[in-house]
C-alpha cells in the first residue's frame, strides 16, 4: 500500500514539474537532454528526497526565480526523482525475490 501512495506521489511530483516546465516560453525549448541519475550514496535518504522534490516544486511554482536558477531547480529535481525511482524499483526487486523465497518453502 506505502509503495502504491509512493509511486502516485512521485507520479505527481513529475507531472507538476513537467507542467510547471511547460509554463515558461517556449522560445526556451528544446530542453538539452537529462543525464542519469548518480548513484544513491551511502547517506541518501528517499524521504529526505521526497521532501526535496516538494521543496522545489514549491519554489518553481512561485515564479519568482531567476530563469537560470529555474532549470537548475527542475535538474536537481529531476535527478532526485530518478534516484527515488531506482531506489523503488531496487526495494521491489528485493521484495518480490523475498516473497518468491516464501513461497519455495
Amino acid at each position: 500500500m506505502i509503495e502504491l501512495q509512493t509511486k502516485h506521489v512521485l507520479k505527481e511530483n513529475r507531472l507538476v514539474l513537467l507542467s510547471t516546465l511547460h509554463s515558461l516560453p517556449s522560445t526556451l525549448y528544446p530542453l538539452p537532454k537529462m543525464p542519469k541519475a548518480p548513484k544513491n550514496s551511502p547517506d541518501w535518504n528517499y524521504e529526505t528526497a521526497v521532501t526535496q522534490v516538494e521543496t522545489i516544486i514549491d519554489q518553481l511554482e512561485t515564479g519568482d526565480m531567476p530563469l537560470a536558477e529555474v532549470f537548475e531547480q527542475f535538474a536537481q529535481a529531476v535527478d532526485q526523482l530518478k534516484q527515488c525511482d531506482a531506489f523503488l524499483k531496487e526495494k521491489q526487486a528485493k521484495a518480490k525475490l523475498l516473497i518468491e523465497t516464501l513461497a519455495d518453502d
